[in-house]
């Protein structure tokens, strides 16, 4: 194909190769010799235009790698620490099955121990997996803020190379100024051979960026789709979307080559109509230039959807739904702490995804553009589908057990507070129901402070070593005592956590559907907020693209008149190759054109009907390292047809004359 989307051929001028002169040398010889050097200037901002292209290209290529790496290492840790949170969720489960049944006081406190370390691992777990999470949604957004702005430079580049092309054709006019035939004709020869050769450069490299431009989207669906930043869904739209995007375009260009296809006026007449659509084609290309930098000067304020992300995030049922049953709840020093409620097995974990915010605009009936503005966030939430009875006797089971624990845990808690500091007793003996018999003691501070009185107050040495040991055993009488306390303190206000927990879990659990639409409507205003943050960009956008269109019809029509005027080059074979068979005038490269058109549209509608029969994430990235493999081999040939087309134009180079 000759053209592709947003790529601008240069037409360069007519140069003439002059010679030395004297200081009486004629107007003409003069204009030749002015006009020569500033074509020279065009040509160099030329080729600067398509210097910059390839290092944008590089660079891209470089930050996408780095981006992929970032993705890769976040995807890992996010993986690994959902394996490792199953893993644990079905350990803690086992353990609370394990304490139901356990009646040895020991091995309770043991199991305790046990399931409070799990569920700190879990805690943590939690919060590694929350990190990914963050880190995979700051990379998808850095990958598409870099895909906009790698687009934006790149249009910046071409528009650039068009510039070069207008300051081109106004040095071409002051060769018009030619006096006699000779000059004429000599002008007309050289300008044939450099128009013929700068046009083959710079469609080169228009394919090479099109190429380029095109992998590095392609690689970054992959990166996207491999590593959970996207869905299998969102990637084939993505893909759709820009096949149906150039699909538009062909179909505009065959609509206004099909008027040429039959012309019969003479070469004035053509070459009269040529000149007109130059300058229009200039003018419509400076408006669409000022609308495209009013567009990239248009500010976005997402402030609102940041703070609808934030309370998304921290809704309860959200994190519930999207841990597979943890619940949140603030301690007595206000820090949260997540319990497993154990309904994983009854509630598979649901996710979470960003899809692209994409907008139309419609050239005719028949054929629209697509850009993508912002995101919106929607969850894949699992259906319930075991008896919700079941999970109630689970639940309920879980409850009991918690609080036989708690019951058992202030009764400890009781016991040694009054050990410790209040009214200590001691079991002498059983009435006659079996009820123990208690007697007053003193507590653990104040048999310590009895015994360091009687120790200070002791003479005798026997005395002294038996208070010393009596004393020493009360401190560590009373530091067991105060650890119990900690210890006990402790369990009562986990136990009584882990029953609300439950009982909060159990409630989001019963009124799932209810809760899913509650949180949708925050997802939905989140989106709204979304789409409002882009009413200025989107309406800029689409009256860039009224600019870009206009541009783009009579672009078309300069083309085409272009084409029957001099040789154009029709890839017949898409080879990427210039062969000589297609180097094509007139009807002939009019009607070749068109066909190279259908061509591809065919080929992008079967790609189109390929991507919506495959079913699975599998598929579309097996295709897609295959469309990567094949776009690489034309990134190649391109570059060797770039290097061999900047070849032969330098040997027709004119040279500046001293």
């Amino acid at each position: 194909m000759k053209k592709k989307l947003m790529i601008i051929a240069v037409l360069l001028g007519a140069l003439s190769l002059g010679a030395c002169v004297d200081d009486n040398e004629s107007q003409s010889v003069t204009n030749v010799r002015n006009s020569k050097t500033a074509e020279l200037k065009s040509i160099a901002a030329m080729e600067k235009a398509a210097a910059e292209a390839k290092v944008t290209m590089a660079n891209a290529e470089a930050k996408l790698k780095a981006a992929e790496v970032a993705a890769q290492q976040a995807a890992a840790a996010k993986a690994l620490a959902e394996a490792e949170l199953e893993k644990k969720q079905a350990e803690l489960i086992a353990l609370q099955k394990e304490a139901a049944e356990i009646e040895n006081e020991a091995a309770k406190i043991e199991n305790e121990k046990l399931q409070a370390a799990l569920e700190a691992e879990m805690a943590q777990l939690e919060v590694d997996k929350k990190l990914a999470e963050e880190k995979l949604a700051k990379v998808a957004a850095e990958m598409e803020r870099m895909e906009q702005e790698n687009q934006a430079t790149l249009l910046e580049t071409q528009l650039a190379m068009k510039k070069a092309e207008q300051e081109l054709l106004d040095a071409q006019k002051q060769l018009d100024n030619a006096t006699t035939q000779a000059e004429k004709d000599k002008i007309e020869a050289e300008r044939q051979k450099l128009q013929e050769r700068a046009t083959a450069y710079s469609d080169a490299v228009d394919n090479l960026i099109t190429a380029q431009n095109s992998l590095i989207s392609m690689k970054t669906r992959l990166a996207t789709l491999e590593n959970g930043l996207t869905t299998l869904k969102e990637a084939k739209d993505a893909q759709i979307a820009e096949n149906n995007n150039n699909i538009a375009l062909y179909k505009m260009y065959i609509e206004k080559y099909q008027k040429y296809t039959n012309y019969t006026e003479d070469v004035t007449a053509l070459r009269n109509e040529y000149n007109t659509l130059v300058n229009e084609n200039n003018k419509l290309l400076d408006a669409w230039r000022a609308k495209q930098q009013i567009q990239n000067k248009v500010k976005v304020d997402n402030s609102a959807v940041d703070a609808a992300d934030k309370a998304i995030e921290a809704d309860d049922f959200y994190r519930f739904v999207t841990t597979g049953g943890i619940v949140y709840l603030k301690d007595e020093e206000g820090n949260e702490k997540p319990f497993s409620v154990g309904v994983y097995s009854y509630m598979p974990r649901s996710s979470k995804y960003f899809t692209l915010k994409r907008y139309t605009y419609k050239i005719d009936e028949d054929n629209e553009f697509v850009q993508s503005f912002g995101d919106s966030i929607y969850i894949e939430f699992n259906e319930l589908s075991t008896d919700i009875r079941t999970v109630e006797l689970y639940v309920n089971n879980q409850i009991e057990g918690n609080e036989n624990s708690l019951d058992s845990s202030k009764k400890q808690l009781e016991h040694n507070q009054a050990q410790y500091n209040g009214k200590a007793t001691t079991v002498i003996g059983y009435d006659k129901d079996g009820k123990e018999i208690l007697k007053p003691i003193r507590n653990a501070v104040d048999s310590t402070a009895y015994l360091k009185t009687k120790l200070d107050a002791a003479k005798e040495q026997a005395d002294i070593d038996e208070y010393t040991r009596l004393y020493r055993n009360s401190i560590n009488n009373e530091e067991i005592l105060s650890n119990n306390i900690t210890n006990y303190k402790g369990r009562v206000e986990n136990y009584t956590m882990r029953i609300q927990a439950l009982k909060k879990g159990w409630d989001m659990y019963q009124k799932y559907d209810a809760n899913i639409a509650e949180l949708q409507k925050k997802m939905d205003a989140r989106n709204e907020a979304g789409v409002k943050a882009y009413e200025a960009k989107v309406a800029a956008w689409k009256v860039t693209q009224d600019a870009y269109v206009a541009y783009l019809k009579v672009n078309a029509d300069y083309w085409a008149v272009y084409a029957l005027l001099f040789n154009t080059w029709v890839d017949l074979n898409g080879d990427n190759v210039r062969d000589d068979n297609e180097i094509l005038m007139g009807a002939n490269a009019i009607n070749a054109q068109i066909k190279s058109y259908q061509t591809q549209i065919e080929a992008l509608e079967k790609d189109n009907a390929d991507l919506s029969e495959i079913q699975t994430q599998e598929g579309v990235i097996a295709d897609l390292n295959a469309k990567i493999a094949a776009k690489e081999v034309v990134v190649k040939a391109r570059e060797v047809a770039v290097a061999a087309a900047k070849a032969a134009l330098d040997e027709v180079m004119p040279k500046e004359e001293e």
